[in-house]
């Protein structure tokens, strides 16, 4: 399947009407079309013109089109442990982070980023599972908590973190997943990302350890977050995470007119400036809003250099055809 290298994010139009559709539409708000999402044209089709995923048909929680044979769409078939939908809350719950899943594996895909391997497990949290959000050997794993914004808050304030949101996790948990499959077996690669982030050899377990017996804040000049600091590991999932996120919001940002033209091929340079021009904005308008900053972070020549790395990284993955999910 080819994927389109160019899109229109959060900008769609209806099939039947061209009136404005956004992202996780089930149907056209003004003429009332039901309408699935066809990733590999980043467009929206009728359902009457395509096949909708079975999550879609049951549970209503997924807007994807999936292929004549395949029950289940790309993103869904990537799940390998579901909520159970007996219990009060979780279907809702699973259904908004399923809304942020598409959004970020649809951006992997763009970017012709290796999706294969990968497997998503949503979990409620149980004495005998603690659900703790991550990823180990291509699985990732996210309590289904993180859907709630009070106890996602709770979270954030808890950890001393300056941003926690669904999309930030998964795009996290992808750049584990991209460190794995790109990085440690490019001996090139590998040693260039020592040089930035420091030797991932280091004990994992003691560096969490240690980041969490302290309550100090960590001087974060030389990372985009405090997390980052805890290990070379998480410096790299911290700095990739944060440049999708970058990517993503500079290329809708153009669509809207609000800056350069992202859609094409990127300038990483140009990217950056526009970044910080338009991070300043936007925490200034939230904050006319009485709103905290939308990206409460600084982004130093330090961070500056591994964003340049992980760019680097991301081109040279870039395939013709993107892997598909396993």
């Amino acid at each position: 399947m080819r994927f389109r290298e160019t899109m229109e994010m959060l900008k769609f139009t209806c099939p039947s009407c061209a009136g404005a559709l956004f992202f996780n539409n089930f149907s056209c708000l003004a003429c009332g079309t039901e309408v699935n999402f066809q990733a590999a044209e980043a467009r929206f089709i009728s359902v009457l013109d395509s096949l909708a995923c079975q999550n879609r048909n049951d549970h209503s929680v997924c807007n994807w089109s999936t292929e004549e044979g395949e029950p289940f769409c790309l993103s869904c078939r990537a799940n390998q442990l579901i909520p159970d939908l007996s219990v009060q809350g979780n279907l809702e719950r699973w259904s908004q982070l399923e809304e942020s899943k598409r959004r970020v594996l649809l951006s992997f895909l763009r970017l012709g980023l290796p999706l294969d391997g990968i497997a998503f497990r949503f979990v409620a949290p149980t004495p005998e599972e603690p659900a703790t959000t991550g990823h180990c050997d291509g699985v990732i794993t996210v309590n289904l908590k993180e859907a709630d914004p009070v106890s996602r808050e709770a979270a954030r304030e808890n950890l001393n973190e300056r941003l926690r949101t669904v999309v930030g996790h998964f795009r996290h948990e992808l750049g584990h997943h991209f460190w794995a499959r790109r990085i440690e077996p490019d001996l090139g690669a590998l040693e260039q990302f020592r040089g930035l982030f420091g030797d991932e050899r280091q004990d994992y377990q003691a560096s969490l350890e240690q980041h969490y017996s302290t309550s100090a804040t960590t001087d974060t000049s030389e990372h985009i977050s405090d997390y980052a600091s805890v290990h070379p590991w998480e410096d790299w999932a911290e700095t990739f995470a944060h440049y999708l996120h970058m990517r993503d919001v500079l290329e809708t940002a153009g669509e809207f007119s609000l800056c350069a033209d992202f859609s094409g091929q990127f300038d990483f340079e140009l990217g950056l400036a526009e970044w910080r021009r338009l991070s300043v904005v936007f925490n200034e308008i939230n904050r006319s809003m009485g709103l905290q900053d939308l990206y409460p972070f600084t982004i130093t020549e330090p961070v500056s250099e591994k964003l340049r790395f992980v760019h680097r990284c991301v081109e040279s993955a870039r395939e013709a055809l993107p892997a598909s999910i396993s």
